[in-house]
């Protein structure tokens, strides 16, 4: 039987994040963010997006914000995105 720090140290592992991919033109993939991460009760939520100054549109949400200077550069978008997640 485990003790109660080994079961608590078991839990926190087993914790899990969500990270909407929001990426596209427009606002419509923020505010669909929002309103499914809302609905859902999404707990340790995050939501990706290119769309410049995201975070002051959604200011009660956590941005992971695409650095610009990944645009058409599939590749190095690949790797920064493999790396975060």
């Amino acid at each position: 039987m485990q003790n109660d720090a080994s079961s608590s140290h078991v839990a926190h592992r087993t914790s899990h994040q969500t990270l909407y991919y929001a990426i596209g033109g427009g606002l419509g993939h923020l505010t669909r963010a929002q309103a499914v991460i809302h609905t859902l009760n999404l707990k340790n939520s995050h939501i990706l997006t290119a769309i410049p100054n995201a975070q002051k549109r959604c200011p009660h949400y956590s941005i992971i914000q695409v650095p610009p200077t990944l645009a058409q550069q599939t590749k190095k978008y690949q790797q920064w995105l493999q790396n975060l997640i």
